[in-house]
């Protein structure tokens, strides 16, 4: 399951119910406010088999990481 957060989408917590492979696609940082957050949250308890793949946009990083690199949640 894949899908697209859109810079005027108000919401910042997503649950992630699905109980396959997830991906999640960040908007353009340039179009979002100043403090704008996500929190993602496990809520099928599947991400030890299933992991949780968060991409920024483009070539933009995530906490400062590598541009373009992508961050995996996965249970342990």
């Amino acid at each position: 399951t894949s899908f697209s957060i859109n810079a005027s989408n108000t919401n910042t917590c997503f649950i992630m119910t699905a109980t396959g492979t997830r991906t999640i696609n960040l908007p353009d940082i340039n179009d979002l406010t100043v403090g704008r957050f996500y929190l993602f949250k496990d809520g099928a308890g599947t991400a030890g088999t299933a992991a949780i793949t968060i991409t920024p946009n483009g070539t933009e990083t995530i906490d400062g990481g590598t541009g373009g690199g992508s961050i995996t949640i996965s249970k342990i």
